[in-house]
């Protein structure tokens, strides 16, 4: 059975579960798929989504013995992106939750162009949850990104360490609020960064710790 095949067999039989167990109020839901168009454009989207490669059980060719996995997806669409993205890291967080709590980090993602891929008004959307938990499995999540002013509270109070390189004086203002950050007033493109750690929370608040690094250049020497 080809892995198309067997994914339109998986697709009937959780619909099929979910119409038995379901109560009868849940099924009105289901009267739009009396729609042939509608049932068509579902199977199509589906569809696509196999031939993405995304769902194959065929895992990504990565050394073992190598520390470090790069997934280059940027010659996905965005939507594709986020499906892999979010998939990758449920993958990875259940894998973490089922080893058990650990005392030394064992496992970092970074994500690039993080802010396509979060949610600003889902608190259980994947990378906040992994944001919150992951901590005490042995892992750690970094993301970088050239815009967070979409990014969620929730990921903003959780980060342990905020970087922040060269930005324009026009959100100086704005991102020193939404960040915490007093000094970014202070940072000059590629001459230094701003770096906050926090070092304590307790019930008074958490401490923070800003430190201006000056960054390796020809502009530096």
């Amino acid at each position: 059975m080809t892995d198309l095949a067997a994914l339109r067999q998986e697709i009937k039989a959780v619909f099929g579960r979910a119409i038995e167990t379901a109560e009868p109020q849940d099924l009105e839901q289901y009267i739009h798929y009396e729609s042939k168009d509608l049932l068509k454009a579902l199977y199509d989207r589906v569809e696509k989504m196999q031939q993405l490669g995304v769902f194959k059980s065929v895992p990504p060719p990565f050394d073992p013995l190598k520390p470090v996995w790069r997934y280059d997806i940027s010659s996905l669409y965005v939507e594709e992106q986020g499906y892999l993205v979010e998939l990758t890291l449920e993958d990875l967080f259940a894998s973490a939750v089922q080893r058990g709590f650990r005392d030394e980090v064992d496992t970092l993602i970074f994500i690039d162009e993080a802010q396509k891929f979060l949610s600003t008004d889902d608190q259980d959307h994947i990378i906040s949850v992994i944001f919150r938990e992951i901590r005490k499995f042995g892992g750690g999540l970094a993301l970088a990104t050239q815009n967070c002013e979409t990014f969620p509270t929730d990921i903003i109070i959780n980060s342990g360490t905020k970087i922040v390189l060269g930005i324009d004086e026009a959100y100086q203002d704005i991102l020193a609020r939404k960040l915490g950050m007093e000094r970014i007033r202070f940072i000059q493109p590629r001459k230094n960064a701003l770096v906050q750690i926090k070092t304590k929370t307790t019930s008074a608040g958490s401490r923070f710790i800003d430190t201006l690094f000056s960054l390796p250049g020809e502009d530096n020497k």
